[in-house]
C-alpha cells in the first residue's frame, strides 16, 4: 500500500519536473528576454561602430605624426653619418644625439597632440528590469465608497494562465466604481480584460474579439485586432480603453464593443522621432481627448491631439536624460489636471515634476533630494495622482 502511494508521489514529481523544464526552456525565448538580447546586440554594434570611427580617425592623424617623426629621424641620421665620416664629434655630441633619440622615441609612443578620452555621457544606456505594480487611473471613485477591512480576491486566484478566469502578469488596473468594473492589462496574454463585480470569468475588451484567447492569430502581434505586451491603460467616460501597447511602440484606442483598435499615437517603429515612441509607460487622456504618453526610454512626455496627427508634441523633457529642470530620467506615470499641467513621476531622478502647459521646464513638487527614505526623499516611485 505504501509503495503504491510512493509511486504516485514520484509520478507527480516527474510531471512537475517536466513542467518546470518546459517553463525554463520557454523562458529563454520570452519576449522580454529577447528585448535584453536586442539591447545587447544594439549596444555591441554601437560600441563597435564608435570604436571603428575613433580608430579610423586615429590612424589618419598618426600617419601624419609618424611621417613627422621619420623626417626628424632622417635629419639625425644624416648628421650622424656626416660626423662619423668626418670623424668630428666629442662626448657632448654623443650625449646630445642620445637625448634626441630618447625624445623621438617618446614623441613616437606618446604624441603630445593626440589623446584618447571618454565622453562623460554614457554611449550605451544601462538596462534595467522594472517590476511595476499599479498604474494610476483617473476613473471616478465615489466619495462614499466603503472598503472591506479584509481583502477579497476580486480577480485571478486561479494560478497564471490564459484562461478566461486567469491572468499572466497583470501589469496595471483601472477601476470604474460607478459600473463596478475593473479593467486589467493582462500583459503576457496580450489582452485587456474587464472584471465585473460578482463575475467568475473575464470579458476580453481588447486583444481578442470573440471572448477567447488564441495563441498567435489574435494573440501577440501588431495588427489592429492585436496587442503586444500591453502595460498601462486609461478608460475614458465613454468606456473607450486607451492602451500603451509596449512592444508595438504605439497607443491604441479601443472603443467599447469594437472588434479592433485605432492607433492614436506612435506605430512608426521604435525611435525618438516626433512620430515614434520607445518603451512607453503611462497613458492618460485629458478632457479635450488629447492623449499624453510617458515615453520612458526617450525621457520625455509626448502629446497627441484627438485629430489623429502622425507627429506628436513634446510637452515635457526631450532634452536628453538628466536631472536639470528641463530634463527627465525614466518618466513612468503621468497625471493631467484641469489646467492641462502635467505631473510626472520622474523615476530615476526620484522626484515628481509639474510641467505647466507650454512651459520650457518643470517644477519639482515632490522629492528631488536624492534617493532615500527621508521625508523629503523618494525611491523608485511609481504612480502619481493629484486630488
Amino acid at each position: 500500500m505504501l509503495n503504491k502511494q510512493l509511486d504516485e508521489v514520484e509520478v507527480t514529481r516527474d510531471l512537475f519536473r517536466q513542467a518546470l523544464s518546459e517553463h525554463t526552456s520557454e523562458s529563454k525565448n520570452h519576449i522580454l528576454i529577447q528585448q535584453i538580447n536586442d539591447w545587447k546586440h544594439d549596444s555591441i554594434e554601437k560600441i563597435q561602430q564608435t570604436a571603428d570611427e575613433a580608430r579610423k580617425l586615429l590612424l589618419k592623424y598618426t600617419a601624419k605624426h609618424i611621417l613627422d617623426v621619420e623626417i626628424k629621424l632622417n635629419k639625425l641620421t644624416d648628421q650622424l653619418r656626416y660626423n662619423r665620416q668626418e670623424n668630428d664629434f666629442i662626448d657632448t655630441d654623443l650625449h646630445q644625439w642620445k637625448k634626441q633619440l630618447i625624445q623621438l622615441t617618446d614623441e613616437f609612443n606618446k604624441p603630445s597632440n593626440i589623446t584618447i578620452r571618454q565622453d562623460s555621457k554614457a554611449l550605451v544606456n544601462k538596462i534595467y528590469v522594472d517590476i511595476s505594480t499599479i498604474s494610476s487611473c483617473t476613473m471616478k471613485i465615489n466619495a462614499n465608497t466603503k472598503w472591506f477591512v479584509n481583502g477579497v480576491t476580486g480577480a485571478e486566484g486561479n494560478e497564471r494562465g490564459d484562461g478566461l478566469n486567469q491572468l499572466d502578469c497583470s501589469w496595471s488596473i483601472c477601476i470604474d466604481d460607478d459600473e463596478q468594473v475593473i479593467y486589467i492589462a493582462d500583459t503576457y496574454n496580450h489582452r485587456i480584460i474587464e472584471w465585473k463585480y460578482g463575475a467568475t470569468n473575464w470579458q476580453v475588451v481588447a486583444g481578442n474579439t470573440n471572448g477567447t484567447v488564441v495563441a498567435g492569430g489574435h494573440g501577440q502581434g501588431n495588427r489592429l485586432d492585436q496587442l503586444n505586451g500591453p502595460g498601462y491603460i486609461f478608460v475614458d467616460q465613454d468606456y473607450s480603453v486607451y492602451i500603451s501597447d509596449g512592444n508595438n511602440h504605439r497607443v491604441m484606442k479601443w472603443i467599447k464593443d469594437a472588434t479592433e483598435g485605432i492607433i492614436v499615437a506612435g506605430d512608426q517603429g521604435q525611435g525618438n522621432g516626433l512620430a515614434q515612441l520607445s518603451g512607453l509607460r503611462g497613458v492618460i487622456v485629458d478632457q479635450l481627448g488629447t492623449v499624453y504618453v510617458a515615453d520612458y526610454q526617450n525621457d520625455r512626455i509626448m502629446r497627441w491631439s484627438k485629430e489623429g496627427n502622425t507627429n506628436g508634441t513634446v510637452v515635457a523633457g526631450g532634452h536628453g536624460q538628466g536631472n536639470r529642470l528641463d530634463q527627465l530620467n525614466g518618466p513612468g506615470y503621468i497625471f493631467v489636471d484641469q489646467d492641462y499641467s502635467v505631473y510626472i513621476s520622474d523615476g530615476n531622478n526620484h522626484r515628481v515634476m509639474k510641467w505647466i502647459k507650454d512651459a520650457t521646464e518643470g517644477i519639482i513638487v515632490a522629492g528631488g533630494q536624492g534617493q532615500g527614505n527621508g521625508l523629503a526623499q523618494l525611491s523608485g516611485l511609481r504612480g502619481v495622482i493629484v486630488d
